[in-house]
């Protein structure tokens, strides 16, 4: 795991305003119990939802192709951006599954945040670095019963 700390990280002072836009993605994974290595490129829109204000919800919509050893599978996954102290906490938010429940929250105003989630069976050990206003990285590492997974992605915004 690439884990970068929060020297050389980028503050980010609207975290509404710094994700919005087009983003490629290139993302390693690791499957320790299996020792099979894999790579997912792709894109990521985090739009603004449904017509809503300026600090409104955005809505993250990741779409690529993943090879895991000799598996090939097309991924289409989406996420919602909640930020509801968006005036007084400019650089935090939260990031909800498509379903509605809350993933974890996020608060980039250091440029660098590390966030946990326990779901049901396995837990995610994840740590957010914003490199520049175009960069961003996470880190996973999901550990459960079925699983051990290492997952790094990197985030480049595209030119318009």
């Amino acid at each position: 795991m690439n884990d970068i700390g929060e020297a050389g990280t980028w503050s980010v002072g609207d975290l509404h305003s710094f994700l919005q836009g087009s983003w490629s993605l290139y993302r390693t994974m690791n499957d320790l119990r299996l020792n099979m290595p894999g790579v997912l490129r792709g894109d990521v829109h985090i739009l603004q939802a449904g017509g809503g204000d300026d600090t409104g919800d955005l809505v993250y919509r990741e779409q690529g192709e993943l090879n895991l050893g000799n598996h090939r599978e097309a991924i289409d996954r989406t996420y919602v951006y909640k930020f509801p102290n968006h005036i007084k906490a400019p650089g935090q938010g939260e990031v909800h599954f498509e379903q509605g429940g809350l993933f974890h929250l996020l608060d980039l105003s250091s440029g660098f945040q590390k966030v946990l989630y326990t779901g049901k069976d396995d837990t995610y050990r994840g740590t957010f670095s914003v490199l520049d206003c175009d960069t961003w990285h996470v880190n996973w590492f999901i550990a459960g019963p079925a699983k051990e997974i290492i997952i790094d992605s990197r985030y480049q915004r595209r030119a318009n």
